[in-house]
């Protein structure tokens, strides 16, 4: 590879990798809102009760000013903006549906809107993302770390 083709590889790869973390991230919180809860990471349980349930609670069982500011920190590449306008656009179909909310039905709506602007790298893939693996935050950087219930 050369020197550029080497960079766009990179930055793709670092895109990739980011849209599975953020379907991770919001893989749990879709299971936390499943069992009508809200999914807030650990250590950011002060900044939630400032700012109150969002339309990303209510879509996805996670802030979405904690989603938004998780995607940012993980972002190496300037990836963020595209992720958040797929999280952005899954939200609206999910809060248009109201009480017709469905677990099945919002994976594929983030799912859909995540993978038409970045393919997600292999790890989060449809299947995958319901074999029995859930998502733990890890309170020192916010990131996630998989384990096996």
């Amino acid at each position: 590879m050369t020197g550029g083709s080497q960079l766009v590889h990179h930055r793709a790869g670092a895109a990739a990798r980011l849209a599975r973390r953020t379907l991770e991230w919001t893989e749990q919180g879709l299971e936390h809102r499943s069992r009508g809860r809200c999914g807030v990471p650990d250590g950011a349980e002060r900044r939630h009760r400032k700012h109150g349930h969002d339309a990303g609670c209510a879509a996805l069982g996670l802030p979405r000013h904690e989603l938004t500011r998780m995607i940012a920190r993980a972002d190496a590449v300037g990836a963020a903006p595209l992720i958040e306008a797929a999280l952005g656009e899954a939200i609206d179909e999910l809060c248009h549906r109201g009480a017709s909310w469905r677990l099945h039905a919002a994976r594929e709506a983030v799912y859909e809107a995540v993978e038409r602007r970045i393919t997600p790298a292999v790890a989060a893939t449809r299947e995958s993302a319901t074999d029995g693996r859930r998502w733990q935050w890890s309170p020192e950087n916010g990131k996630s770390r998989g384990h096996h219930e």
